[in-house]
């Protein structure tokens, strides 16, 4: 029998708990310090979340969708609401006090894979509102060293992100490409990405996040190429 990943257990455990159910010999206390730790997680989870957020000083519709499904998938849609409401209230103060307290929580209730998805979902939430820029990144190498992440591990998806999200890499050019190999490299690349006629092997939400980054990369190198020949 394979052995349930983290988030499974997480999923099956808030069902539980949403549904009144609870595992055969486990007592009322046991239940109650199990939804305890869970939403433990949730909420630290939704702090750091925040701290990303916040470092790239938007939070275009796109992202929150991708935060949204996210929890959704990992922690059930029962606390949808409630959960967005929580980021909202932390997206509109200062969390810098809170971001330690909820790696520290983390590091004691979650597994080593599961704290390494948190950080790889974290990475994701910076660069899907835009391209992970310089604040960004300094947050999230303060999460990793508050989480005990390795510094080898986190710079390696660091610099993943950074390359994935670098507006020349994504439309397949090079930098000082003309403005007519720029059109023709959008014009490719919005046709792989198109929602309605991508043929790779993709969630419909990792193809319109890409979809999105493209034209966003496209804006860029073109206003680019414009300031570089005026």
């Amino acid at each position: 029998m394979q052995k349930k990943s983290f988030f499974e257990r997480i999923k099956q455990s808030f069902r539980e708990v949403a549904e009144g159910d609870q595992p055969k010999q486990e007592k009322p206390f046991q239940k109650q310090l199990r939804e305890s730790q869970l939403l433990e997680i949730q909420n630290s989870l939704i702090v750091l979340t925040a701290d990303v957020i916040k470092a790239s000083k938007a939070f275009p519709s796109q992202t929150e969708q991708f935060v949204v499904n996210y929890f959704n998938q990992h922690f059930g849609f029962i606390y949808s609401k409630k959960r967005m409401e929580q980021l909202q209230n932390h997206l509109s103060v200062n969390t810098s006090s809170y971001t330690k307290i909820s790696c520290t929580q983390l590091k004691s209730l979650a597994t080593e894979d599961s704290i390494d998805e948190m950080i790889r979902f974290l990475i994701d939430v910076a660069v899907s509102d835009d391209f992970i820029n310089a604040k960004e990144i300094k947050v999230l190498q303060q999460i990793g060293k508050y989480l005990g992440v390795p510094n080898v591990i986190m710079e390696s998806y660091l610099n993943m992100a950074k390359d994935s999200s670098n507006p020349y890499v994504l439309l397949e050019i090079e930098e000082g490409a003309s403005a007519k190999e720029i059109q023709a490299a959008y014009r490719k690349m919005v046709l792989k990405y198109h929602p309605d006629k991508c043929k790779l092997q993709l969630s419909k939400e990792a193809i319109n996040q890409k979809f999105y980054a493209v034209k966003r990369a496209y804006e860029l190198v073109k206003d680019n190429s414009l300031n570089d020949n005026p």
